[in-house]
């Protein structure tokens, strides 16, 4: 959760809240890192899906990293989200 609060003086002007559901869902192993991508796939990936295979995209949730940045903030990279978008998607096995 964040809570962004603008104060005048010593009383509370503004507060805005934001729930962050996926990350807490990832937290407690209920959301996975990887969903499955049923779109079709533009491409050289395209021929891959036509063969059968299917393909997974990264969610952009970060999981207990988040609550280790709280502990020690050096302790987890400053970009994860930047990290998950390097890589988007990957073929799943079998």
């Amino acid at each position: 959760m964040v809570s962004v609060v603008t104060l005048r003086g010593d009383r509370l002007a503004h507060e805005h809240i934001h729930w962050d559901q996926g990350t807490v869902l990832q937290q407690l192993g209920l959301l996975p890192a990887y969903a499955a991508f049923p779109h079709a796939i533009d491409g050289a990936a395209a021929a891959a899906a036509h063969k059968g295979a299917t393909f997974e995209v990264r969610l952009p949730v970060a999981g207990a990293e988040t609550a280790a940045k709280l502990v020690a903030e050096a302790s987890v990279e400053k970009h994860i989200y930047e990290r998950a978008s390097e890589k988007p998607s990957h073929q799943m096995s079998g």
